[in-house]
């Protein structure tokens, strides 16, 4: 992902993925995302790729106020094996009455291969959880950064599940009193 990048996606009056720019397919194809390809995402509900409430709820509550005429811009941690990465997003309606994300890189970092990661490395059925905005991962009753510790030592990757940890969960809450519900 370049500076400069930016992925784009729309929602029409349902909630529903309607339209992607040609660079949502590239980082996609970029981070093993075959999944989310804009071709199996279309006509999809957004909420088809949100997993814990807490996030679905500000996702919902930030449509609502872009919906009203207001815009939202906030920053999420995207990462991938090799890099950590911030983005901003940008949420605003369109002159065609869509709901509109924008979202592009504040800063990127190299970093050591994190397969944690990966999303094609084989998974098992233990669950590590990772917090939705920060991509910090909860190990023995601690949210901390990936690659702080050392959690895999083998060929068996944890499959991962979301939530928020207490700081962001903290800082939704606190973005929640300006948003309608």
């Amino acid at each position: 992902m370049k500076p400069d990048t930016r992925i784009k996606y729309r929602l029409d009056s349902d909630d529903r993925i309607v339209g992607v720019n040609d660079e949502w397919d590239h980082f996609a194809n970029q981070n093993s995302g075959d999944e989310v390809l804009s071709a199996k995402v279309m006509n999809r509900p957004i909420e088809d790729f949100i997993d814990d409430p807490e996030t679905r709820d500000f996702y919902s509550r930030t449509i609502d106020k872009v919906r009203n005429g207001n815009m939202s811009i906030f920053q999420f941690r995207c990462d991938s094996p090799e890099r950590r990465r911030l983005l901003e997003m940008r949420v605003e309606l369109t002159d065609e009455g869509l709901v509109e994300f924008t979202s592009r890189p504040i800063w990127i970092q190299e970093r050591s291969r994190e397969v944690l990661f990966d999303a094609s490395a084989p998974r098992t059925s233990a669950m590590l959880r990772v917090c939705s905005w920060c991509n910090r991962i909860f190990v023995n009753g601690s949210w901390i950064e990936a690659g702080e510790t050392r959690l895999i030592d083998g060929p068996d990757v944890p499959s991962l599940t979301h939530g928020v940890c207490e700081d962001c969960n903290a800082n939704l809450r606190s973005n929640f009193a300006s948003l309608p519900r």
